[in-house]
Parts: C-alpha cells; structure tokens; sequence
C-alpha cells in the first residue's frame, strides 16, 4: 500500500500558560487606547452567527516564513530523569468490596501483572472473592481510620480510608528505584505509559503535584479549580509523597469537613506549599451520555486516564461499557503515545476535510474546515451541571448542516505490515443529510472504510507538535491516509478572478459587518490568528522551510537558556496620545531606565520631553482595504510586535515582552520564568482571563494582551515575515469560530 505524496511540515504553536500572568480589563483596552472607556457588549450579535465559510475562501501564504531558529550556543543538558519508566511508578487504586467485584474489568484493561506495581486497596477482606485473581493489583486492607472519627464531619464516610492511600502507599512501596506515586480510583482507566513518558519532563526528587481539574466548571466550583480530581487520577513526586505522609494526620485534623478525599490531599499539599501542575491528559470526565466529540478532539497531549466510564454511553456503537473500554485498549497496546491524537488533512478536489483521532475515530467534512475549528469538540455530551459556561473548553455544537456535520467512522481493527501500523475505521451510521452544495456537491456518502497508515513512533520522539497526514488515495469505498511527522504544508487556495481579487462565497460576505464588528473591539485577534495560522495546515507553506527539531547533544553541560536575564528581553508597550498622560505614572514604576530595553508605541509624538522611550507607529495605510469600524486602530496596535522587532533584533535579543501603557511587570521574575523555556524555539508564553466570560468570548487558550506575553526571538521574525497577510485572515479566522469568540483555541502544553 505504499503511495508516492508531497512532504508536508504542520507547524504548531503551544500557548504556555503562566499562571502569575494576570489580566484585569484586557478585553477592553483597545477600545480604550481609541479613548473610550464603555465595555463591548460581548452578546450583542453574537448568538445569531456562526460559522460562514467555505473551503475556497483558504488562501495559501507563499512566503518562505518558517525560518529556523537560531542555533543555540551550548550543548543541551540531558535530563537525569529522562530515563523515567514503568518499573519508577507505583500505583495506588482506593476501591471497596462492593465496587470492586463490578469494577474489575476496568482494572485489568491497563494493569500489567508483573510489570506495574502498586496495591488496590479495600476497606475489608475480600473473603468471598478468594483467591484473589492474578490479573489484579496485589490487594491490602486498609488501615482502621476510627483514630480519625473525632475529627471526621465528612459528608462523605469513607474520605479519610480513601485520603490514606497515599500514606499507605508509600508506606508499602518506597524503595531507591521509586520515582513517583500515581493515585487513582477503581473506575479509572490510566495508560501507564504515557504517564511514564510524560513524567519523564520532570525532576522527580523536586515537589510535584500533576493532574488536572475536571473538564466542568460546575465541580471546579464545588471543589477547586487547582486541585487534581482524584477519579482521573494524579502524580506525586517520591518527596511530596513521603511529605504528604508524614503530614497526612495532621492535615485531617486540620480539615474535618472537606467533601472529598482528593480535595483534603490537595489542601494538605497546599499546605506544603506546592501547586498543581496541570497536565491535560488527565481526564475526569465529569460529563454525560455521548462523549465520541471530547475523545475526537483530544488536546494535543498524550492522553494518560479515562474515568467515570460508567457514567457515560459506550465509547463505541453496538458494544457495551467493557467491550467498546477493551476495544479502545486494542489500540492503545499497538501504539499508546499516538492513541486519540488529533491529525487533520484535506482531499482539496473534493473539497473534504479529515480530522482524525488515531484508535478511536476518523470525520469527514464535506468542506474544508480549519484546524482551529477542529480542535474543538462537536458537544455531543451534556455537562456535569448546567451554568451559564459549563465546560472548561470550547465546544462546537451539532448542528443538522451538511457542510458542517461530519460523516463518523469508528476504529475498527489494526494491522502491522513491516515498520507500518495500519489502522482500519469503519461508518458508524448514515448521515442521512444531501451533499453540501457550496463546495461542489461532493458527497462523501459511499465511503464506508477509511485506513489510516502510520510508522511506529520511536521512544523521546517530538510530541510537541501535531502529527501531519495526507489523504493518499480515495477509491469506490474507502480512502487511505498516511501519518508522517514531518511533512511540508498543503497547498489551499482561493479563488482569484481576472483582475487579481479575492472572491469569498455569499455566505462569507454576509456574515462579514458582524465579524469586523466582534474584531474591533480586540487588537490581539490578529496577533491570536497569525498564531494559530503558522500553528495550524490553515496557513500553507510552498517553501521547504520546516525541518526537524534540534537533537539532543551527548554533552550534558549547562542549559543554554539558563543564563537568560532582563538584557536578552525587548519590552514593547502599545499606547495612545489619547492615554499615555494618564498612564505613564503605571509604566514608570517598573522601567528600569538604562536597564530594560524597548519602547513605547504612540499614535503621535508626546509634548513631554522626558518622556520614556517611544517610537511613533508606523502608517496603517496598506491595510486600508481591511479598515472596518475601529479595526485602523487594531492593527495599529497589534504591529507593535512587527515594530518592536524591526527596532531591536541584535544576536542578544531572546524575548519580546508585548504589554499595554497599564500593564505592571514585574521583569525580574518575568526573565525568572522565562529561563524555563529554549528561546531558539516557537515559544508563546502567557495566560488568559481570570473571568469564564472573557475566555468563553475570546478563548480559554489565549494569552490576553493586557496581562502581557512573552514570544521568543524566531517566533516574533516569523511574525515579522507574515504579518502583512494577517489582517485578511483575521476575519477568516474569526468567521470559523461559533459567532461568540474572536479567535480559536491554541494547544497548550
């Protein structure tokens, strides 16, 4: 089955949240830098729209704007936990005797009987159920907590027994090769390789709490939205565990009311003064009936637990709980670190779009649909409790469009040929809708197979970046893709007429006045949608500039990004005439003069001649074929990237810091945190709003200006080169959102 195809490279682009980045008013201050100070009625026009476009409205960037970053001066350290497997994890599983007869399924589909270690834990003797399979963990007791009755006002009985697996654990196991301490209850399906491979990143004798909050807001409320949820299972670190231990008495005494066992092991950590660490592939799955949207838009993260399996349908059509959980765990044991990672590409003379979810799902689209589209769920679910936003993501809705409603093919077999694996997907059901006429009338109805070729991944190969396909060849009944890593960008363009314009179908022009309307109250669309266009196959590249990452050196000497402080950082501030009198006194607490570098972006020259350094901003006039309402001043504002690069970009530079006239930095912890990361790669650094509205408006996976962001030095010339192109595409990116968020999500790691 081998076919010929062009090498094609997806480049991708990770927001990394810094949870000490805040944002307060960020979604108003473009409008206020135009010297107005009334909010934007977020709702206004926005229910009503949705998504416009079309496949023929892509267009395709020709310049060669993926450049590689600048090599880096030393040779990198190797980690001395990178060596991090199986054998340096042990389980703990809190389950009861009347739980564990019916959840023992779940157990055995992800327990390796002499390869994990760990115990399940049981408040009697399994008495009845003797001899105790071989296919389960090793069983114990748990201890007597009656000790604990004086201080128990639990709403729940058995919090403290559950609470105390940690300690008993670690009692049980704490031998030198122990690394760290995976927590989990009995439903919880857990892919322990990938947790093994993901808690390689970091240092295990360091405090490490890992997990993540559930994917409802309603429990975050409830509970925390800092806390890992128990049911999908958390990381500590062998340190924090044994502190953990040590420190468990006292924390249950401390905390007698606390509703779950989770949230009193994670107010004892808090107590230790350790933070979550979030990793997105903990799920909870706080959420009911059809979850098939959530698992074919898995975040670009391996995916490490399931939960909460029987509260929600089947995985797959005409299996029950434990055959289609069995069915998946087919997939995940021929390759793990790709199961349910989102791949997406385009068969462009049939105008169809393919998202697939490897060992779980493959959608066709009758039309082209964007990345940024596709990396949101389809809400096939419905959430734990209804509030006004109910999810901790975005989500698209299912709608009865046949340009927008995906033909579903579920996983069906797999086979290795050679090096290959060969997956094989199959219909689900029928659509039953007509073809979708605005992009040719190509139905996709006969297709009734899919086979999804990919070679076997190789241990500590990139996972930062998505995995690129190509749609190799589409027959009768069936279509073939192939995976690769490293490709070169898909070629998709629009329509251009005689005299050289664009020609954008009905549907877009329609819905346009309310587009520009939503994006000129937000300067950082632009900035948002080049992101996402250099991140995502929406932007193609003809040039064969996308290459492999840097390799590892042998050498294990010092980080080369450690050494990082305020001098390698360019500060560029927007403002406004209209403004900076009144917010200069903001600026000048934290300017360092003769110390930080950049400037500050003015609309016109201040009278003051003390002023701080400034640059007047360059003409807009060349967008003026995109000027809409106020969105003059939108790219006025968002070129402050563009200009602050073209003033200061000496071998030095290593961050571009990109804030507004009222944003307080703190530089010295900023060039802190920004040692973390390699500035010779694509690096976005930042945090969204602390207010649901904001993020459910905009996204929950955008940096908001106003809190500042941080781009490394490659990625800031990259926007440089491609910058010219954006203001066009900021409203094609706008129009694929759901008519309430100006930009779509980024991936974050």
């Amino acid at each position: 089955m081998e076919s010929a195809c062009f090498s094609r490279q997806y480049y991708y682009i990770h927001i990394h949240i810094e949870p000490s980045i805040s944002s307060f008013g960020a979604s108003f201050r473009e409008r206020a830098a135009a010297g107005e100070t009334k909010a934007p009625n977020m709702k206004s026009n926005v229910i009503t729209m949705h998504w416009c476009l079309r496949g023929k409205a892509i267009f395709c960037l020709n310049d060669p704007c993926c450049t590689k970053p600048k090599p880096l001066s030393r040779c990198t350290i190797l980690s001395p936990y990178l060596n991090t497997n199986i054998s340096n994890l042990v389980f703990g599983i809190a389950s009861s005797s009347k739980t564990w007869r019916r959840r023992k399924p779940y157990i055995e589909s992800w327990w390796k009987p002499n390869v994990t270690r760990g115990f399940i834990f049981l408040d009697r003797a399994p008495h009845e159920h003797l001899p105790w399979p071989s296919t389960m963990p090793p069983s114990r007791i748990s201890e007597d907590t009656a000790k604990y009755n004086a201080f128990s006002m639990h709403k729940i009985r058995h919090v403290i027994r559950v609470a105390c697996v940690v300690k008993e654990t670690f009692n049980a196991e704490n031998g030198d090769d122990v690394r760290w301490y995976v927590i989990a209850d009995d439903d919880t399906i857990l892919f322990v390789n990938n947790i093994a491979e993901v808690l390689r990143k970091y240092d295990h004798r360091k405090y490490f709490y890992v997990g993540m909050p559930s994917e409802s807001v309603g429990p975050n409320i409830w509970l925390s939205f800092d806390m890992a949820f128990g049911g999908a299972g958390y990381a500590l670190s062998y340190p924090l565990a044994k502190a953990v231990a040590k420190n468990l008495d006292l924390c249950i005494k401390r905390y007698p009311i606390l509703y779950g066992s989770d949230q009193l092991i994670h107010s004892c950590i808090a107590d230790l003064g350790v933070t979550l660490t979030l990793e997105k592939g903990f799920h909870q799955i706080d959420l009911h009936q059809d979850i098939s949207g959530l698992l074919s838009a898995h975040p670009q993260s391996l995916v490490l637990s399931l939960h909460h399996l029987e509260a929600v349908d089947p995985l797959f059509p005409s299996m029950n709980r434990i055959e289609s959980l069995n069915h998946l765990m087919k997939a995940a044991r021929a390759d793990e670190s790709r199961l349910l990672q989102q791949s997406i590409c385009y068969q462009k003379h049939k105008n169809w779009t393919f998202s697939i979810s490897w060992g779980y799902s493959v959608h066709i689209y009758e039309a082209i649909m964007p990345p940024s589209i596709l990396q949101s769920p389809l809400e096939t679910f419905y959430p734990w409790s209804r509030i006004p936003w109910p999810y901790m993501f975005k989500t698209r809705r299912v709608l009865n469009n046949s340009c927008e409603a995906p033909h579903i093919f579920f996983f069906h077999c797999f086979e290795n040929v050679g090096n290959r694996l060969e997956t094989v997907y199959i219909r689900g059901s029928a659509r039953r809708l007509p073809a979708c006429l605005s992009t040719g009338n190509h139905p996709a109805d006969h297709i009734s197979e899919i086979r999804v070729l990919a070679s076997r991944r190789r241990d500590h190969e990139d996972r930062k970046r998505r995995e690129c396909c190509d749609c190799v060849g589409v027959n009768i009944n069936s279509a073939t893709i192939k995976l690769s890593q490293y490709l070169f960008h898909q070629q998709l363009h629009p329509r251009i007429n005689s005299k050289g314009d664009w020609l954008i179908n009905n549907s877009f022009q329609q819905c346009t006045p309310k587009f520009a309307e939503m994006f000129s109250c937000s300067y950082r669309a632009c900035l948002v949608c080049f992101l996402i266009g250099i991140a995502t196959a929406i932007v193609p590249l003809n040039d064969p500039c996308c290459t492999k990452p840097l390799s590892l050196s042998s050498h294990t000497k010092l980080s080369p990004y450690l050494d990082t402080n305020i001098s390698n950082l360019v500060i560029g501030i927007a403002s406004s005439s209209n403004l900076w009198r009144y917010r200069k006194s903001y600026i000048e607490s934290w300017w360092k003069p003769n110390v930080t570098r950049g400037f500050i972006f003015l609309d016109t020259a201040p009278n003051d001649p003390s002023f701080l350094p400034y640059r007047i901003s360059e003409g807009s006039w060349r967008y003026n074929a995109f000027h809409v309402r106020k969105s003059q001043q939108v790219i006025r504002l968002a070129r402050v990237v563009e200009e602050i690069f073209n003033a200061e970009n000496g071998d030095d530079v290593r961050w571009y810091v990109i804030a507004d006239d009222d944003t307080i930095l703190f530089i010295n912890n900023v060039a802190e945190v920004l040692k973390k990361y390699d500035h010779s790669n694509y690096f976005y650094v930042g945090m969204h709003s602390e207010c649901t509205d904001s993020n459910a408006f905009f996204s929950f996976n955008m940096a908001f200006g106003g809190a500042a962001y941080a781009l490394t030095y490659p990625l800031a010339r990259l926007f440089l080169q491609a910058f010219y192109k954006c203001p066009w595409r900021l409203f094609l990116v706008g129009a694929e959102k759901h008519g309430h968020s100006t930009c779509s999500k980024l991936d974050l790691f």
